[in-house]
């Protein structure tokens, strides 16, 4: 998350500070590293625009590039997400465990999830 403070702080082409809303989407995914060994990776995004019912979408190219080579500025097709709010550092364990919770939450609730828990979005 780093990153992504320090891109919206100015860290940008424009040198500007770019508001960011919650909530944070998390997931911790699969990939494989160097030599062919499995690793995982946690992917932290922060929504930078909204766009409103009936309104078009705001344009990437109207936020700054970033300098850092680990932000990358994406548009993401419009969603519903469940938000588990939670202060602990989003290391792993933490990460799978809230996951755990916000399933148990969504199923108590009576609503069905498009992905399955395992991987789960954490917001």
């Amino acid at each position: 998350m780093f990153s992504l403070t320090v891109y919206c702080g100015g860290s940008n082409v424009n040198k500007a500070k770019v508001p960011y809303f919650s909530p944070t989407i998390m997931t911790i995914e699969d990939e494989v590293a160097e030599g062919g060994n499995a690793a995982r990776r946690k992917v932290m995004r922060w929504p930078l625009v909204y766009n409103l019912p009936g309104q078009p979408a705001p344009a990437l190219s109207d936020l700054p590039a970033p300098t850092i080579s680990s932000v990358r500025l994406v548009s993401m097709p419009a969603r519903t997400v469940a938000v588990y709010r939670f202060t602990a550092a989003a290391t792993e364990v933490v990460v799978k465990q809230c996951t755990r919770q916000l399933v148990e939450m969504i199923r108590r609730d009576g609503l069905i999830a498009s992905k399955p828990a395992e991987s789960a979005t954490i917001c």
